[in-house]
């Protein structure tokens, strides 16, 4: 497995890459359409009597314009680059565009898992904060792996 730049000088020799997680489009598309699709339902009803068309065009519209509201396309663009590593003893961060530093975290700061949502995986710290990994593929499987990297 090969490491971006920014994290090899990170992971000590000998220190076991457990995993190598980047935000897939998929996860994204997923959220974002569910998402979308859900606002865009709660208002469908009051174009429904205008015709199942007008109906359909609302739920597409509506996608489209949740995602410039909530700016979920230009978060995506941010997180696409990111990265994250796991080892048995820190979880590595770094974005292939530079828009942030790369950080490691000592798995023993992790405190626990605020949830799984469909749109990635959200960690505890023990200093009270919260860190998102957006856009991760099985968010259940990371949250097993760096359970399990903390219990070895």
């Amino acid at each position: 497995m090969t490491l971006p730049l920014a994290l090899q000088d990170m992971v000590a020799p000998g220190e076991p890459v457990l995993g190598h997680w980047r935000p897939a489009l998929g996860q994204f598309l997923k959220g974002f359409v569910m998402a979308g699709g859900l606002t865009s339902l709660l208002l469908g009803p009051l174009t429904l009597t205008q015709g199942p068309l007008v109906f359909l065009a609302t739920l597409i519209l509506g996608v489209a314009i949740y995602g410039f509201i909530f700016d979920d396309i230009f978060v995506w663009r941010a997180r696409r680059a990111d990265h994250w590593v796991l080892t048995d003893r820190q979880l590595l961060f770094c974005n292939d565009r530079g828009d942030d530093d790369p950080a490691a975290l000592p798995l023993d700061q992790i405190k626990g898992f605020a949830g799984t949502a469909w749109m990635g995986l959200t960690l505890r710290l023990t200093d009270g904060t919260k860190l998102r990994m957006s856009y991760v593929p099985a968010p259940r499987a990371i949250r097993a792996a760096i359970e399990a990297a903390q219990s070895r």
